[in-house]
């Protein structure tokens, strides 16, 4: 009988003494928030965030794991220094240290260890590429439509069980460029005829400019610095003394790259047909196309080029 509630007792002690542990090393979920913006994108391209176990904290001291051994600024923490650091060892390692990985589309992982130090690395799964900015390493992901440059987070665990991280990085468009073709199908004798047009895109005019003709024929107007995926609407505000349209007053493109002109299964285009596809080297471009003709009642008359310029917030006019 001694035996048995002896066997009872040390079985209990056991599932106390397990308990106890659990209790003492709760698991620790992250979670990233990705701001809405530019969240499909990044899921396109599988962004995803790399987890590095740098130390432990044991009895408010830092034990360093294996991989990160090497580290030099001690438990300074609070600076950049220890997380530009621990980003050097992982580049310059012949083998990524473990890690966890954070992907999408909920950017969420569990089962980490509290009491410990992790660094964040943001990559796309392949090869990490980084590039300095003030001094700092920065990793980068080159998306179809954007550059991205992330900065490694450091997170510090001690009691929580979940962590929110807001993801925070710098974005730069791509840019592109819009070919404007404008096509006079005949002519008055002995006029300037003038035709005008406001490029639109991210919800506002950003051009407006003019093409001049003094014979019929066809002319072209090349507008660089328009972000890569924005819709560009291009209207003819002006389309001179007694000329009519032959075509839209207004025209909607995007411009893209090379690898999203063509749908990989079908080969067939998304996008309008105006979409010229450059080669990989070329920037990318994309075409529309306008067309007048003379009206059957023409006289003789004249134009000018206005020019418009952005100054303080609003569109300056000018005559040349």
């Amino acid at each position: 009988m001694k035996k048995r509630i002896v066997a009872i007792m040390l079985i209990m002690l056991l599932a106390v003494c397990i308990y106890a542990q659990a209790v003492e090393t709760p698991l620790l979920t992250i979670k990233l928030t990705v701001p809405e913006d530019t969240k499909t994108e990044l899921n396109s391209i599988g962004m995803e965030m790399s987890v590095y176990k740098v130390a432990d904290i044991v009895d408010g001291e830092l034990e360093f794991t294996e991989s990160f051994s090497g580290m030099k600024s001690g438990t300074d923490t609070e600076g950049e220094v220890f997380a530009e650091e621990a980003l050097g060892i992982i580049l310059e390692a012949e083998n990524l240290p473990e890690h966890e990985v954070i992907a999408g589309p909920d950017y969420s992982l569990g089962n980490f260890e509290t009491k410990a130090v992790y660094l964040l690395v943001a990559g796309d799964g392949g090869e990490l590429l980084t590039e300095e900015i003030d001094g700092k390493t920065a990793t980068v992901i080159d998306a179809p439509l954007d550059i991205y440059r992330f900065s490694p987070i450091l997170l510090i665990a001690n009691d929580e069980t979940e962590v929110d991280i807001e993801l925070k990085y710098e974005v730069e468009d791509k840019l592109g460029d819009l070919i404007i073709n404008k096509y006079l199908t005949d002519y008055l004798e002995g006029q300037t005829v003038l035709f005008t047009f406001s490029v639109e895109w991210g919800g506002k005019v950003q051009k407006v400019e003019g093409i001049t003709f003094s014979a019929a024929g066809s002319d072209t107007i090349r507008i660089s610095g328009i972000p890569l995926g924005e819709t560009v609407k291009v209207t003819e505000i002006y389309d001179g003394a007694d000329y009519e349209r032959l075509s839209e007053k207004t025209v909607e493109t995007v411009i893209l790259p090379p690898e999203l002109t063509e749908n990989d299964e079908t080969g067939t285009s998304d996008v309008p047909e105006t979409q010229d596809t450059p080669a990989a080297d070329e920037v990318p471009t994309a075409e529309v196309e306008f067309f007048n003709g003379r009206t059957p009642d023409a006289s003789n008359g004249s134009g000018i080029i206005n020019r418009f310029t952005y100054i303080d917030g609003e569109w300056v006019w000018n005559q040349g």
